[in-house]
């Protein structure tokens, strides 16, 4: 039979405890179901106008089992953070002057990316991917600081940081074989990654998003961080040759692919056309008509609320800080 989730919480504690990483010792009761009511739902969806999924306040719940002095930090041991939608449900209020999407949003996040965790390297981050403000499609992962890539390979939340816990074990069973003079605490990272791991399983459990499952969406327009667009193909037309449009732009074609993009009768063609100049640092000159296009696909393809975070981002791309919410 397998553990609770309250008694892997509680197993989660002492191992954490065990290797100094000062989590709660008390367990908290079985998360509920996916079903759950929280009473920040409103709120989250009225600040950020895209619906995050229900396993998101399981997450919490969980974190705040862990540690619920700083929930937080309760994956530590991972190397991991949560953030975004989470403080404000550790009780910062949103920033005065600014949207609230734009809350820990780097400079190249596409506007689909909702983030809500970060990592301890290179800007690592993990968020929800909404093709449609409605529901995410996907957990992506990318580092902020590091080559314009994002993967996403989780449907869920919970997915992602199990995979990450998965992989941080792999890491230091490794270790372990190559540095024995340290083996000791590359045991004490496997057993207090494992612990997480295995709360994170029976979590997941609980609010349905577990086992996991591949994303099931299907893009049709490329874009250079590599998760492309979900587009209905009639609002495409010719496939774009992401190739040969990022060659023109590095001859310096940025504002020519820009008129391009705002001459297209396709706003999905537009959009494409339009991500890859915003995407380019070396075509920031026509970043505000590349937004502005964007923009307008977005509302034409019935996505005001990414055609919103557009519009706030490029205005404020250069903010000094991503962590806008307040104490």
């Amino acid at each position: 039979m397998s553990p609770s989730p309250a008694r892997l919480v509680a197993a989660v504690a002492l191992t954490l405890a065990g290797c100094g990483c000062d989590a709660a010792h008390e367990p908290a009761p079985t998360p509920p179901s996916p079903a759950m009511h929280h009473p920040d739902r409103a709120r989250l969806d009225s600040l950020y106008a895209v619906r995050f999924p229900d396993e998101l306040f399981a997450v919490w719940r969980l974190a705040r089992e862990l540690r619920p002095e700083a929930p937080r930090r309760a994956f530590d041991a991972l190397g991991v953070a949560l953030c975004g939608p989470f403080d404000l449900l550790a009780g910062e209020r949103p920033p005065e002057d600014l949207p609230m999407p734009l809350h820990w949003r780097f400079t190249y996040a596409p506007p689909e990316l909702f983030t809500v965790a970060s990592g301890d390297t290179d800007g690592l981050q993990w968020g929800y991917w909404f093709d449609t403000p409605e529901s995410p499609s996907a957990v992506a992962r990318w580092w902020a600081r590091d080559a314009y890539e994002i993967g996403g390979d989780a449907t869920s939340l919970h997915g992602a940081l199990i995979g990450w816990a998965e992989d941080r074990i792999e890491s230091s069973r490794e270790n372990e074989e190559d540095d024995p003079d340290y083996a000791d605490a590359y045991r004490a990272e496997i057993e207090a990654a494992t612990a997480l791991r295995e709360a994170l399983v029976a979590s997941a459990r609980a609010a349905d998003a577990w086992p996991p499952s591949p994303p099931r969406r299907r893009p049709t327009v490329p874009t250079p961080d590599g998760m492309g667009l979900v587009v209905d193909e009639a609002e495409v037309g010719p496939r774009l040759d992401l190739g040969a449009i990022e060659r023109r732009l590095r001859e310096g074609a940025c504002d020519a692919v820009v008129t391009e993009a705002r001459g297209a009768s396709q706003p999905g063609r537009a959009l494409g056309l339009a991500r890859a100049v915003w995407a380019r640092g070396d075509c920031q000159d026509a970043h505000p008509a590349a937004a502005e296009v964007m923009a307008r696909a977005y509302d034409a393809l019935g996505r005001g609320a990414l055609a919103e975070v557009v519009r706030a981002h490029q205005a404020h791309r250069d903010a000094p800080s991503v962590h806008l919410t307040r104490e």
